[in-house]
């Protein structure tokens, strides 16, 4: 089935504030998975369904659409399911909050400990003969580094080494700095030839551009520059 870049979709806000997805063949659980992935993979742009209803849209519609596609897309990520979900995902690469909040408990048991010794290696070391306070002062340095490096993060057992992170705004921000990044610099103005029944570009650069730039274009300035727009404007609230 073809599929179409988020910045090429519109719906009216009519429609989506009535939350009438059904009627457009765009289904509000399949509108969160889409969310969902789109912080999951924060390095690929998320994809809908294109249905008749879609295609048929003015084009003076589409800015104020995918404002209000970004404005849904906010109450899912601030919702509980979303939450618990990202929480569920989470859990496969850490193993749980309650492993999780053992771990961290275990780390402050540790670190609690280390202070303590090296709290009374200072406390002795002024009673130590020189030779002998040469060795304390060795194993005091050698303590607290062992501290400093227990501060740092550590990466987590996974597919790919690493959890994802706690707060999924991080992601998040990733994914709105990604849709800036591979729309930059559209020129909406570019001449296309036709070649055996498809369109290409006439400048063999803009050709090899990425989908989403490609589908920026196509979508016009109005609703990518518009969509541009609102991604900043998002990015600025998660600051």
């Amino acid at each position: 089935m073809r599929r179409i870049a988020f910045l090429g979709i519109a719906l009216p806000i009519a429609l989506l504030a009535a939350d009438l997805f059904a009627q457009l063949g765009w289904e509000q659980a399949a509108f969160e998975d889409t969310c969902f992935q789109f912080v999951v993979e924060p390095e690929r742009l998320p994809n809908f369904h294109v249905t008749p209803a879609m295609r048929a849209l003015a084009l003076t519609q589409r800015k104020g659409a995918i404002e209000a596609i970004a404005a849904k897309a906010k109450v899912y990520y601030a919702s509980e399911t979303f939450k618990k979900r990202w929480a569920e995902h989470r859990g496969q690469f850490t193993g749980g909050e309650e492993q999780e909040r053992q771990r961290a408990d275990a780390e402050a048991q540790g670190t609690q400990m280390l202070d303590q010794a090296v709290k009374q290696m200072e406390q002795m070391l002024p009673m130590m003969p020189p030779a002998q306070q040469m060795e304390m002062k060795k194993a005091i340095a050698q303590a607290k580094a062992e501290k400093a490096k227990s501060g740092k993060p550590k990466k987590t057992g996974g597919k790919d080494g690493d959890a994802p992170p706690k707060d999924p705004r991080v992601n998040l921000r990733k994914a709105l700095q990604h849709v800036l990044a591979v729309t930059e610099g559209v020129d909406y103005g570019a001449t296309l030839s036709q070649q055996s029944g498809r369109r290409y570009f006439a400048n063999k650069a803009f050709e090899a551009k990425p989908d989403a730039w490609k589908m920026a274009f196509r979508a016009g300035r109005e609703a990518s520059e518009g969509a541009r727009g609102c991604v900043r404007t998002w990015l600025g609230e998660l600051k």
